[in-house]
């Protein structure tokens, strides 16, 4: 792991990329995706599909708001990704805000 530099305000564009995808399939797992009509259980399983495009592989973390998983991205390109995905009921706006902030 590299150290964080404090003043930078924004993530490298690769990393703002896997940020964006792990946030669109964490927030598709937690209240659906109407694009895909996706179902996504309480408890997601190693194998479990997200948003038609990204497969869990492993767990890696748990806490308060919910799971990072490693998953495998089948679309636009394949790649391995970190996923976050906040607990079933946890869709406040200071939820989601908190949840926008941290990607």
């Amino acid at each position: 792991m590299t150290p964080t530099d404090p003043t930078r305000t924004s993530p490298p564009d690769a990393t703002r990329d896997q940020s964006d995808a792990a946030l669109d399939a964490g927030l598709a797992a937690a209240f659906g995706n109407p694009d895909t009509r996706s179902y996504q259980p309480a408890e997601p399983e190693v194998g479990a599909i997200l948003a038609g495009k990204y497969r869990l592989t492993e767990r890696i973390g748990e806490g308060g708001m919910g799971s990072v998983w490693v998953a495998n991205q089948t679309e636009p390109v394949k790649r391995k990704v970190a996923v976050k995905l906040i607990k079933a009921g946890m869709d406040s706006k200071a939820v989601l805000a908190r949840f926008e902030a941290e990607r």
